[in-house]
């Protein structure tokens, strides 16, 4: 196959186009991931790649794939890589070695490696059942102050590793409670009984796929007692009356891997996470 033409920051109706979304949808997405730039690789006529580089909340520069065809993994990242002159990060699958070996070639090393589970609600359920807190009293997210919930996130999105340093950006968090997967029974928040605000969460997502733990973490200093046990205890049974068998989530924290593995989880898979200095 002759090598893919790559276009740099094409016209979005070509990039809607190949994404299979009207111009509008676009738009909509671009609100929350605001581009830095995009890429499009084609073999002749036909596009079969897509790469946009944008900036997390924690001012990481992410470039993401849409891949039709594998011939255009590497020529985009080359393209990207070369365009943005500075530190870029990337995700791939655990098992994409073609992917890996692409990315090695072009600088990158791995920053961070997080294994994916599938862990059925019963054994689970029943793991974690009994262990209440007396410090913590367990509440909906619906019955929280929204500005206070996004401070929570904040501030536990920076312990979970590779977040650190994130600050949050209202707008994602803001569309993800008013989304159709928020169920606020499946998003428990830990109060501190003596007064002292928010200290914890557990949240699952009621994706189309399968419930999905997003994250479940307590501030230093209110880890005492075991609240993100009865918080994810809560949040599960929530999610368990969904009509699915288990649920599926994923962590790059030892700790956790171990807890998942010690309710019944099967490791289903991985993704690694690479860097590049610019």
């Amino acid at each position: 196959m002759v090598a893919p033409t790559i276009r740099s920051n094409p016209d979005r109706h070509s990039v809607a186009a190949f994404l299979g979304i009207g111009t509008e949808e676009l738009a909509e997405r671009d609100r929350f991931q605001q581009p830095v730039a995009r890429w499009l690789a084609a073999d002749g006529n036909a596009v079969i790649g897509l790469a946009t580089a944008f900036v997390r909340p924690d001012d990481r520069l992410f470039v993401t794939h849409r891949i039709d065809s594998e011939a255009a993994f590497a020529p985009l990242l080359h393209a990207a890589v070369d365009q943005l002159r500075q530190s870029v990060h990337l995700s791939i699958g655990r098992d994409q070695a073609d992917r890996l070996e692409a990315a090695r070639a072009a600088g990158f090393v791995v920053d961070l490696e997080a294994t994916t589970y599938n862990v059925p609600f019963r054994p689970a359920l029943a793991r974690t059942a009994d262990h209440q807190s007396t410090r913590i009293e367990l509440v909906q997210a619906d019955q929280v102050p929204p500005d206070d919930l996004f401070d929570l996130d904040v501030r536990l999105r920076r312990d979970v590793p590779g977040d650190d340093g994130w600050r949050g950006n209202r707008l994602w968090f803001d569309d993800e409670l008013n989304a159709p997967e928020f169920d606020p029974a499946a998003y428990v928040v830990a109060v501190d009984r003596s007064g002292g605000g928010l200290v914890g969460l557990c949240r699952f997502w009621r994706n189309a796929d399968g419930p999905a733990l997003g994250l479940v973490g307590v501030l230093p200093g209110h880890r005492s007692g075991r609240p993100a046990v009865a918080l994810v205890h809560r949040a599960m049974t929530a999610a368990s009356r969904w009509g699915w068998a288990g649920f599926r989530t994923h962590t790059a924290r030892v700790s956790l891997q171990r807890k998942l593995m010690a309710i019944g989880a099967t490791e289903t898979g991985g993704f690694l996470r690479l860097r590049r200095d610019g």
